[in-house]
């Protein structure tokens, strides 16, 4: 039995809630995945180097500290820096994303995440580590939110398993979205990430972008990503059309 064990993948999780660590576990366990627990960031740490597992997932909803505080000492180290690192926050942290890419991560998710995404998400990382036997790979950048996800290294969309075609302004666009999910952004913003300096287009192209984005997008009208904020600009969110709800 405990040959068993160790014939399973590992993922090491760090995560200072004891009942959402057994919920992964049981998540994991069910896929034919081994876990460990780490409540302690140290411990943390010290357990990648011994343990040596084959991910590890960072909950990163500590109060203490922000998330690439949390992440970065595992990619510092020269003996951990290898391990993919997937990292979990909380929406309202995403402001962290950017800094998180910058020290090493290989994927982020803003809770709540689909199980089956993670699952998916992590066979994926465990895949290209033993089609390359253990070599260093490129790292993997994807940018989910709700049932979207925007994979950045392949340029490949997905909306609840379906695949979705963007053009290059429109593929700008969705991932300024995703870069400040649950704030609005202003038409000024969408021209600058979307359009080169010396390219003037007006507020009604980037409507007219964004309102192509939306129908690419798909979904029910009670189910858009993308939402109008009167007199404002746009904003990436689940929640109902409702400004109050939206971080501006």
């Amino acid at each position: 039995m405990g040959q068993e064990a160790q014939a399973k993948p590992l993922i090491l999780v760090y995560s200072e809630d004891v009942d959402f660590y057994l919920f992964l576990d049981h998540v994991f366990q069910a896929e034919h995945l081994a876990t460990h627990l780490s409540v302690d960031l140290d411990e943390t740490l010290q357990s990648a180097v011994e343990r040596k597992p084959d991910a590890i997932l960072m909950d990163c909803r500590t109060r203490a500290i922000s998330a690439p505080e949390v992440c970065a000492p595992l990619k510092l180290d020269a003996r951990t820096k290898g391990i993919p690192v997937i990292a979990l926050m909380d929406q309202g942290a995403e402001r962290d994303y950017v800094d998180l890419i910058k020290c090493g991560i290989e994927d982020t998710f803003i809770r709540p995440v689909w199980p089956a995404k993670l699952i998916e998400r992590v066979r994926s990382m465990l895949d290209r580590g033993r089609s390359i036997n253990g070599a260093q790979t490129s790292i993997v950048v994807a940018m989910c939110y709700a049932d979207l996800e925007m994979n950045l290294s392949t340029y490949r969309v997905r909306r609840a398993d379906r695949t979705i075609h963007l053009s290059p302004t429109e593929f700008k666009l969705l991932r300024h979205f995703l870069e400040h999910p649950e704030q609005v952004v202003t038409r000024e913003e969408l021209h600058s990430a979307a359009w080169k300096d010396n390219v003037h287009v007006g507020p009604r192209t980037v409507d007219v972008h964004v309102g192509r984005l939306r129908k690419a997008l798909g979904s029910a009208p009670d189910q858009e990503l993308i939402r109008t904020i009167r007199s404002v600009g746009y904003a990436l969110t689940v929640n109902p059309a409702d400004d109050t709800t939206i971080a501006k």
